[in-house]
């Protein structure tokens, strides 16, 4: 696919410090039965509250948290996933692997802020010392060098306080302030940040009090991560709007080195079969591709796509080809990776479905990258969940197998070591009850603009012409990939002409 950054985010377990997976949580989220029978739905959500808690690095937090015993750790998962992740033989050109750490916890896997936040700092930097200091004593070939600190605390199923929930935002603020001094006090050269905020846009609570908080206590801060899903409007020209105002509020407080990450994106959020056909369309491809041009022109740094396996909201599905999306995704990856210069004049699309970039790579050829994108936003919020665009045929997916118990699984491959570990014990009540949803916080998401394009006119082609030819120069080739409805998909490439 030509990826070579990831983030460690709903690896199942892997990676989460005193992640707790719990099907019967209240208010539980499902996003991974989505795929399957409705007569297995039950049996897989058993299953991976097995599977998924036998993975955490830490099996005892909440002992460990009240003084009652020590640390019980369990590295082997994470150790062999990012040994697997930094390793990958298909890794080409200059830019080595990366791994933007997480430090959080999955969803469904405990909302509650840690109970001792001191102890819960000894764990991370037990971390840091493992993965970025002692990195090679373990095998793996390159350090972890930034860590993002949460995930969607604007979210009340992702952070909460039940005590007082007037209290959850200024509660976040001291939590990723501790985290991450003691991040940099373990490895000084590493970048932090946070938060993946989920609703960015006029979100004031997470961008801009975050943001003085952090100035005013001289908080480590190398980068600010959000998320972005296209639920109100379908248009990826959204990301000016967004950036923008993200942007602003760094410079205005003098963080303009500061960087800005947009550690989940994708065409929608919600959870269903459809749409995780839909996320595979070619439909999806071609947000997919308009979106990247965007936010590059946005002055977006990195965006991680959530997500590019086979799991829910993923690229691929159980069919034995490619998927549009991911055909996109990899087109641009060979565009992005390969380019020595940019070279387009850019010309005014932003009246029409079409977004243009290009460049001159290594080789001394022009690519350029053309995408044709219709928005429609009925498809992309919690009414469209179940409706497929036009032309789209609903795909069969993957779901989890739960043939062969967890506790039976070849544990070199999913558990990192010749043993199987315990369940962890990470579980936290709270007044002997499971532990409520909070707020969700303020934004103004909703108020993004739609897409004004006139899409006839998209429809009408699209005119490159190549200026500046050496007069001496009179032999070329033109190959053309093409991603469409109906397009081969049994390699990446897309159709070529």
């Amino acid at each position: 696919m030509g990826i070579v950054d990831l983030r460690t985010h709903d690896w199942y377990g892997v990676c989460y410090i005193d992640s707790y997976f719990d099907t019967t949580a209240t208010n539980y989220l499902d996003q991974i039965t989505n795929n399957a029978p409705s007569d297995v739905k039950e049996q897989i959500n058993h299953y991976a509250d097995d599977f998924f808690n036998r993975r955490t690095i830490c099996l005892n937090a909440p002992q460990y948290f009240s003084a009652k015993e020590e640390p019980q750790f369990n590295w082997q998962p994470t150790d062999a996933y990012l040994k697997n992740s930094l390793s990958n033989k298909y890794y080409q050109g200059k830019q080595k692997p990366n791994i933007l750490f997480r430090i959080g916890r999955m969803l469904n896997g405990g909302k509650h802020k840690p109970t001792n936040i001191e102890k819960y700092c000894q764990l991370v930097k037990k971390l840091v010392e493992r993965y970025s200091i002692n990195y090679h004593l373990i095998g793996l070939a390159y350090p972890i060098s930034e860590y993002e600190i949460w995930n969607e605390p604007d979210l009340g199923f992702f952070w909460t306080t039940p005590e007082d929930n007037q209290l959850a935002v200024v509660e976040f603020y001291d939590f990723y302030r501790a985290v991450a001094n003691t991040i940099r006090a373990t490895a000084p050269w590493v970048k932090i940040g946070s938060c993946g905020t989920t609703f960015v846009f006029k979100n004031e609570n997470f961008v801009d009090n975050f943001i003085a908080y952090i100035k005013n206590k001289h908080v480590p801060f190398d980068f600010y991560s959000y998320h972005y899903y296209a639920i109100h409007t379908a248009n990826p020209k959204n990301i000016y709007e967004i950036q923008d105002y993200v942007r602003s509020r760094l410079d205005k407080h003098g963080f303009q080195q500061v960087k800005c990450y947009i550690t989940e994106w994708a065409l929608t959020a919600y959870a269903s079969k459809i749409n995780n056909t839909k996320n595979q369309s070619h439909v999806a491809a071609a947000y997919l591709l308009s979106f990247l041009i965007h936010a590059e022109q946005a002055g977006v740094d990195k965006a991680y796509l959530y997500r590019a396996d086979g799991a829910e909201f993923g690229l691929f599905n159980s069919n034995s080809y490619a998927s549009y999306a991911a055909q996109a995704f990899w087109l641009y990856n060979q565009f992005a990776s390969h380019r020595d210069s940019s070279i387009i004049k850019l010309t005014d699309t932003s009246k029409t479905g079409i977004t243009t970039t290009g460049a001159i790579n290594a080789n001394n050829q022009i690519n350029i990258l053309i995408a044709n994108y219709t928005a429609d936003p009925t498809i992309v919020g919690e009414s469209g969940q179940t409706k497929l665009p036009t032309g789209v045929k609903l795909q069969s997916q993957y779901y989890i197998d739960t043939a062969i118990p967890a506790n039976l699984l070849d544990s070199e491959r999913w558990y990192g070591s010749n043993i199987v570990p315990p369940r962890n014990r990470n579980k936290v009540l709270y007044n002997g009850k499971p532990v409520p949803n909070g707020p969700n916080w303020p934004n103004k998401n909703d108020q993004l603009k739609y897409d004004d394009a006139n899409y006839q006119q998209s429809s009408t082609g699209y005119i490159v012409t190549v200026t500046d030819i050496p007069a001496n120069f009179n032999h070329y080739k033109i190959i053309l990939h093409k991603v469409f409805n109906g397009g081969q998909r049994q390699s990446l490439n897309g159709e070529t002409f």
